[in-house]
C-alpha cells in the first residue's frame, strides 16, 4: 500500500483524538491558551472539520491544496483537499 494513502487513513482514523486532546481535554496549566478559549470553537459543519484537517495533512504534505477542480474530460471533479 502506498505510504501517503497509510498517513491519511491513520490521520482519519485518529482524527478524534485530536479533537479530545486540543479541545475537549484540560489545558496545562502553564499554557496561555485556556480552556474556555477552546470551548468558544464549535466545529458546526463539514467545513470546520475540513479547515481542521487541512492543517493537519498540510504538516505532512505542505503541497496540498483545498477546494481544487479537476476537468475529467466529461465532467468536472472537485476535491476537497488534493494532494499531489
Amino acid at each position: 500500500m502506498n505510504s501517503a494513502l497509510i498517513i491519511i487513513r491513520r490521520i482519519l482514523q485518529n482524527f478524534y483524538k485530536h479533537i479530545q486532546v486540543m479541545y475537549q481535554e484540560e489545558v496545562h496549566g502553564n499554557g496561555t491558551i485556556k480552556k474556555k478559549d477552546l470551548d468558544a470553537i464549535q466545529l458546526g459543519n463539514e467545513y470546520d472539520v475540513q479547515r481542521i484537517l487541512y492543517s493537519l495533512i498540510r504538516l505532512i504534505f505542505p503541497t496540498a491544496r483545498v477546494e481544487v477542480s479537476d476537468d475529467a474530460s466529461y465532467k468536472a471533479i472537485r476535491y476537497d483537499i488534493k494532494i499531489d
